[in-house]
C-alpha cells in the first residue's frame, strides 16, 4: 500500500522531484492508517454513521460497550474511563478492528512473528497496546494452536524422511577428527595422516 501511495505521489512529480528511495517510516504509517481505516469503513459501516450524526449507537452493536468514538484522523476508537491514564493515547483509546476480517488476521499475525512465535497471553497483551479486537482471545489462541500444528507436522515430515534413508555401505576410517569446533587431520606416529 506504501508503495502504491508512494507511485501515485511520483507520478504527479517531475522526474527530478521523484522519491526513489526506501519507504520512510512515515510513509509506512500512513499506509497502514489507510488500511485501518479502510477496514473499519467497511466493517462498522452503521456504527460510523450513527457516530459522525452524533447519535447513539444500536444495542445490538457488538462494539456499543465499548463507547466508541472517531478520533481526528477519522479511526474508530475505544472509549472509556481512562481518560486520566498515565498511559499513551493509543493505549488507552484503541483502534477497534472487526475480528473476521483478513487484514485483522494480517495484524494478529504479523505481531505473533515480531514477538517470535509468543504465546496466546502475551500476543493478546501486545495487540492490546493499539488494537482492541472484540474476541482477540480465541483469535490469538486459534494462531498459537495453528503454528505448533505446522512445527509439529514439519517435525513429523523431516523424521519421516531421515527413516528412509540406510546405511552407507562406504565404512572407510574418517581423516578428520572432530575437537573443539575444529577439525584436525589424523596425524600417526611417523607424521603421516591415516
Amino acid at each position: 500500500m506504501a508503495y502504491c501511495r508512494r507511485f501515485i505521489i511520483n507520478c504527479r512529480h517531475s522526474k527530478a522531484n521523484r522519491h526513489l528511495t526506501t519507504l520512510s517510516t512515515q510513509e509506512l504509517d500512513h499506509a497502514l492508517s489507510f488500511c485501518e481505516n479502510l477496514v473499519q469503513q467497511i466493517s462498522y459501516v452503521q456504527e460510523l454513521k450513527d457516530l459522525m450524526e452524533q447519535q447513539e449507537i444500536a444495542t445490538t452493536s457488538s462494539i456499543k460497550t465499548l463507547h466508541p468514538f472517531i478520533d481526528k484522523e477519522g479511526l474508530l476508537r475505544v472509549g472509556g474511563r481512562l481518560q486520566q491514564s498515565l498511559l499513551p493515547y493509543q493505549a488507552m483509546h484503541q483502534m477497534i478492528l472487526p475480528p473476521n476480517h483478513h487484514f485483522t488476521n494480517l495484524v494478529v499475525s504479523a505481531e505473533h512473528i515480531r514477538l517470535h512465535h509468543a504465546g496466546p497471553q502475551l500476543l493478546t497483551a501486545s495487540l492490546r497496546e493499539r488494537y482492541w479486537i472484540p474476541g482477540i482471545e480465541g483469535l490469538s489462541g486459534q494462531l498459537s494452536t495453528n503454528v505448533s500444528l505446522a512445527i509439529h507436522s514439519r517435525h513429523k515430515l523431516h523424521h519421516n524422511s531421515w527413516v528412509s534413508f540406510h546405511q552407507p555401505e562406504y565404512n572407510h576410517p574418517d581423516h578428520f577428527t572432530l575437537w573443539s569446533g575444529l577439525c584436525w587431520p589424523n596425524i600417526t606416529q611417523n607424521g603421516n595422516t591415516s
